[in-house]
């Protein structure tokens, strides 16, 4: 027990990795993986403070949810929110979905 919660400690305490998003016709690059949205059910965010957290869910069986964090002063988030409702549905529930993400949220993990 004590040594998984040592890994546990470790493994939450690691910085969020800067990730590059790109945005196309065909879909969400995610740091090299590419997400069409026809995968893609619906989007949703979450204010944070300073920082906006964007759900992404798929109908992908490995990978339902991607997140990513923006700052939100960062003058793309504009264009960011006019390709996602032009791509895909917003739907504020899709934030309530994960629970071990919540959970993790709670405790200020990102």
């Amino acid at each position: 027990m004590g040594i998984s919660t040592i890994a546990a400690f470790i493994i939450t305490s690691q910085p969020p990795k800067k990730i590059e998003i790109k945005i196309s016709e065909q879909g969400l690059d995610i740091s090299g993986e590419i997400v069409q949205w026809q995968y893609i059910i619906g989007w949703a965010m979450v204010d944070l403070g300073e920082d906006l957290e964007f759900v992404v869910q798929t109908s992908k069986f490995v990978k339902d949810f991607y997140y990513f964090y923006v700052h939100e002063e960062d003058p793309k988030v504009k264009q960011l929110l006019q390709i996602f409702t032009q791509f895909a549905p917003y739907d504020e529930t899709i934030t309530t979905k994960n629970q071990s993400h919540n959970i993790l949220r709670n405790f200020g993990l990102k």
